[in-house]
């Protein structure tokens, strides 16, 4: 039999539909189960979602504080749907991450839907296993970093240009182009990653005149430039005074910090230090960029479990010469994502990979039955099953290995269970049958071997605390738990917040502290506006000190704290242009405001109202 004669497996199966449920069930619990437990996750977006709620000003800039001073430093989508539930469900930690949640587990079924229509049922399971158990999968959808709806959008996005390739029709494109531009309005230029694929895809996959699939696809780029410029020219059209402050740019622009912070500057390097995020100690701060970048490290046990598995299903796929185009968009995801994610000079965390989870999936699920048909074929290229089945089962052994503690009997157990797969399934290339159920017990154990590690590590952040900035799904033997909001040390103490919410009186922001990482756990306490001076890390230069006056002369601002340096400077701030204009300003406070007795470094400007 040969490669271009084997006989596809049906369409559907009875087993589909219970196997289906079974999965999403699984991942219900994984992304669900004891959710409130991580509390506020990451406090810096919390305390602007909590912010949306209470302005629907805030709500629309996706501003950290209630009084509009700053914004956070990413588009405010995945902040809208988080305030929504928030607005609905009343705020706290569980309605925050609830949507977090759900769009994991709709990703989970939109990946099987999209691989079960092209590849078949069995490949359909496998691909939504993969994403299910992937550990940085769990992880990010149980935190309420943008990343989740980013990778909920952008597999809408495949999902939509796979049915423009089904069909031929421009409506699908026109609302992959959609879903793009949404993602982009979530996590800016990581959304286009997927753009390369879809366009090739598109050109190889649909039958027409090159001229029309052209234009096709330039009116998809109309839709796509539209969606995602939207918010950004509605808010760099209003007046800087009129509007906040725009968090992470340099001259108050979303449009520089769509080329700066958030596009230029993480392929490149950022030209700024102390930008939010900085890599600094604890889990989930990355590896340095190379080839190896996602092999290395604790990123390796986040996403690279199945690597070698997806690349002979991969290459078994393109022998099959089956589904051209989808193998492009999918392939091509995966692997423009991996390009870039291992080049990008600039800040990366290794939470982000969470972004190759969805190709990764659908690749495993058409790869894993690519390879059992050409195992069937008994040619030469059928050997690829059972030497990517050993090589995975060797490569989760040593990925176990760097956490030794963790289920120390786990590493030689999928070895063996590899090998007893690799060895079962060569023997009929050698010339000699196997039963039915032989056949079957093999191929279970080879997908044991291949998921039990994934699944160790997936089950973790149930029973582990996840950092409050960088998600990842690690042993609590090497993970760095850090439950508490970052930032809290440097805060104003209990005697300060006591007297600033006694006089309190209504105030546009109730209080100023330098640094997002210290507002944001006051915001989340008190639910009082709080004002970033400079921004995530105090390095916005924003407010300068003739700002700053003129808050506290026309009655909108009181009390500032002037602590809070050693938090910021863990993520780089206190230096740099910025830095300078935050600190003339906090230079006129202490020269015209009064320190307030017993509360550390509280200081009252009613009196520079009364003397200027």
């Amino acid at each position: 039999m040969s490669a271009s004669t084997v006989v596809p497996e049906p369409a559907t199966a009875r087993w589909s539909r219970p196997a289906l449920a079974a999965v999403l069930g699984l991942a219900a619990v994984l992304y669900t189960w004891g959710l409130s437990a991580n509390g506020y996750a990451n406090t810096y977006y919390s305390a602007a979602v909590l912010s949306a709620t209470k302005s629907w000003s805030a709500f629309f800039y996706g501003s950290l504080d209630a009084g509009n001073f700053i914004t956070v430093d990413k588009p405010p989508l995945a902040l809208w749907v988080q305030a929504l539930s928030a607005r609905v469900f009343g705020f706290s930690g569980w309605s925050i991450l609830l949507p977090q949640a759900l769009a994991g587990i709709a990703a989970v079924a939109i990946v099987h839907h999209v691989t079960k229509r092209s590849f078949g049922p069995t490949a359909g399971i496998l691909a939504a296993l993969a994403l299910t158990l992937t550990p940085v999968t769990v992880a990010v959808t149980r935190h309420n970093n943008p990343d989740t709806l980013l990778v909920l959008l952008l597999t809408l996005a495949a999902w939509a240009l796979s049915n423009a390739l089904r069909s031929g029709r421009l409506l699908p494109l026109l609302a992959s182009a959609l879903a793009i531009g949404l993602a982009f309005n979530t996590k800016m230029l990581q959304a286009y990653l997927l753009v390369p694929a879809a366009a090739a895809a598109y050109l190889i996959g649909v039958t027409g005149p090159w001229w029309r699939k052209l234009l096709r696809l330039a009116l998809a780029g109309v839709v796509l430039l539209g969606v995602s410029l939207s918010w950004l020219l509605a808010v760099d059209a209003i007046a800087p005074a009129d509007r906040p402050y725009i968090g992470s740019s340099t001259d108050n622009t979303v449009s520089e910090l769509l080329f700066g912070y958030n596009g230029l500057g993480r392929l490149f390097g950022q030209n700024r230090v102390g930008s939010p995020g900085l890599t600094v100690g604890g889990g989930g701060a990355g590896n340095a960029s190379g080839w190896d970048r996602l092999l290395t490290g604790e990123v390796g046990g986040q996403i690279a479990w199945l690597f070698p598995l997806a690349l002979a299903g991969l290459l078994a796929a393109f022998v099959l010469r089956r589904h051209r185009a989808e193998l492009v968009l999918w392939g091509g995801w995966l692997l423009t994502t991996v390009v870039v994610f291992s080049t990008a000079a600039g800040i990366w965390h290794t939470y982000y990979t969470v972004a190759l989870a969805p190709p990764l999936a659908v690749v495993l699920g058409l790869g894993g039955t690519a390879l059992w048909r050409l195992h069937q074929t008994r040619s030469h290229w059928a050997w690829l099953l059972p030497v990517s089945l050993a090589l995975t089962g060797f490569w989760a052994a040593t990925l176990l290995g760097r956490t030794p503690a963790y289920l120390p009997w786990l590493p030689i157990t999928v070895v063996l269970l590899a090998l007893a797969a690799a060895i079962t399934l060569a023997i009929p290339l050698l010339g000699k049958r196997l039963t039915r159920r032989t056949t079957a017990l093999a191929l279970t154990a080879g997908l044991v071997a291949a998921l039990a590690g994934p699944a160790a590590y997936a089950i973790t952040p149930l029973t582990t605390t996840t950092s409050v900035t960088f998600p990842i799904a690690q042993p609590a033997t090497t993970a760095t738990a850090r439950p508490g909001g970052f930032g809290e040390a440097d805060g104003p103490d209990t005697a300060a917040l006591n007297h600033i919410q006694a006089e309190y009186r209504n105030q546009r922001w109730a209080l100023a502290v330098v640094g997002a990482l210290v507002a944001a756990p006051v915001i989340l306490d008190t639910g009082l506006p709080v004002m970033a001076i400079g921004g995530f890390n105090g390095n916005d230069p924003a407010p300068t000190a003739t700002q700053l006056q003129n808050y506290v002369h026309s009655g909108q601002l009181r009390f500032v704290w002037t602590s809070g340096e050693s938090t910021v400077r863990q993520f780089g701030g206190t230096t740099g242009t910025g830095a300078t204009v935050v600190n003339q300003a906090l230079s006129w406070v202490t020269a015209n405001c009064a320190l307030v007795p017993g509360t550390g470094q509280l200081y009252d400007c009613y009196t520079a109202t009364r003397t200027s």
